[in-house]
C-alpha cells in the first residue's frame, strides 16, 4: 500500500499501464510538459514517454475521434476532455464508438478501447456549463461503460482496468476529489462490482461518486438519532452490480438513491426502476425514493447547493421511508 493523492493515483495508473503496453497513449489539452494537464496531474509523463503523451486542440470532437481511429489501429488511447460539460461537444463520437465493436463482428480484432477521462460535478459554484454529472446521457448508450472512483485506491485500480478494457469508458473523477488522499493498492478493481462503504439494517443507500460523500454525512446524522443504514458505491454505473444491492435492500427493504445528476431521467430513477423490478412481493416495506438534482440549470455561486444534493436532504428521504 502506498499514500497518493487522488489525482496522483489516476495517473500512476496511466503510467503503469504505459509502461506494461506499449501500445497506451495519453492525448488531451496540455498534458505535455510544462503544463501536464490540468492541476499538473499529469507532470513528467511527456518526458517519461515521448509522444506517447501529445497536446490536443480545443476541440472535444477531434479528441475523441482521433482515438475512435487510433483505437482501429490497435493503439488504446486514453484521453482527457477535461470538463464532463464538454463531452456533449464530441456526442457524436462517444455514442457512435462503443457500438462499433459491437456492429463489426463484436469479439475478435475490432476493439474499441478508449478512455475518455473528465471532472465532473458541482459544489464550487462554477455555474451551469461547468458543474455537470451528466450520467444520465451517457448510461443511455449500449456498450459505453462508465465508472465513477471514490477512493485514491479505486481511482487507481478503476483506472488500470479501464485501460485494459476493449470497450469505451467514461472514466469520471470529481472536482473535490482532487486533493483528496489515501491508502492505494496497486492492483486493477474489477468492474462490475459494488463496494459497501457502511453497514446498517434500517435502510439501504446506493451514492454515486462523490454522492457516496454525501451519504457518509447523511448516515452520521441518522445514526445520531438511532437509525443505521448500508452504503453501497456501485463503483461503476456500467456494468452495475444490481446483486450487491438487491442483496442489501432484501435485508433493509428501504432504499434511497443519491445521484448528483439531475433527477428527471436519471441514473437514480433507473436504479429505483431496477430494484423494483427485481424485488419480490414483500422485499420493499416503502417505496424506493431518490435525491438528486434538481431540474433546473446551476446557477453560480452559493445558490447552485438549492439544486444539489445534500445530506440532510438524503437523510430525510431515509425519513421517509421509515414513516
Amino acid at each position: 500500500m502506498t499514500e497518493m493523492g487522488f489525482f496522483q493515483a489516476v495517473t500512476e495508473a496511466i503510467a503503469d499501464e504505459m509502461d506494461q503496453d506499449p501500445t497506451v497513449m495519453l492525448w488531451g489539452e496540455n498534458v505535455e510538459d510544462p503544463y501536464g494537464g490540468l492541476l499538473q496531474q499529469y507532470a513528467g509523463l511527456s518526458t517519461r514517454f515521448g509522444d506517447r503523451v501529445k497536446d490536443s486542440p480545443l476541440a472535444e470532437t477531434a479528441i475523441v475521434g482521433a482515438a475512435m481511429g487510433a483505437a482501429m489501429g490497435g493503439l488504446r488511447p486514453v484521453v482527457d476532455i477535461q470538463i464532463a460539460d464538454f463531452s456533449f461537444v464530441a456526442m457524436e463520437e462517444i455514442v457512435r464508438a462503443p457500438r462499433w465493436r459491437h456492429t463489426h463482428g463484436g469479439a475478435g480484432d475490432m476493439r474499441m478501447p478508449i478512455v475518455v477521462k473528465t471532472l465532473v460535478g458541482g459544489y464550487m459554484g462554477v455555474g451551469a456549463n461547468h458543474s455537470q454529472v451528466p450520467t444520465g446521457f451517457w448510461w443511455h448508450t449500449p456498450g459505453l461503460k462508465i465508472a465513477f472512483p471514490t477512493t485514491p485506491s479505486d481511482a487507481y485500480g478503476l483506472m488500470r482496468s479501464a485501460i485494459r478494457d476493449d470497450d469505451v469508458v467514461m472514466f469520471c473523477t470529481h472536482k473535490l476529489y482532487a486533493f483528496e488522499a489515501g491508502q492505494v493498492e496497486r492492483k486493477p478493481v474489477p468492474f462490475g462490482r459494488a463496494a459497501v462503504r457502511r453497514e446498517g439494517g434500517d435502510a439501504t443507500i446506493v451514492a454515486l461518486g462523490y454522492m457516496t460523500t454525501i451519504a457518509s454525512q447523511a448516515a452520521d446524522i441518522l445514526a445520531a438519532e438511532g437509525v443505521d443504514v448500508t452504503i453501497i458505491d456501485p463503483r461503476t454505473l456500467e456494468p452495475f452490480d444490481l446483486d450487491t444491492v438487491m442483496g442489501s435492500v432484501e435485508e433493509t427493504g428501504r432504499l434511497v438513491v443519491v445521484d448528483e445528476d439531475h433527477a428527471r431521467s436519471g441514473a437514480a430513477a433507473e436504479i429505483c426502476m431496477q430494484v423494483r423490478e427485481a424485488a419480490g412481493p414483500s422485499t420493499l416495506s416503502s417505496s424506493p425514493r431518490r435525491v438528486a438534482t434538481g431540474n433546473a440549470p446551476l446557477p453560480d455561486g452559493p445558490p447552485e447547493l438549492q439544486l444539489l444534493p445534500s445530506a440532510q436532504g438524503v437523510a430525510d428521504a431515509v425519513r421517509a421511508t421509515l414513516a
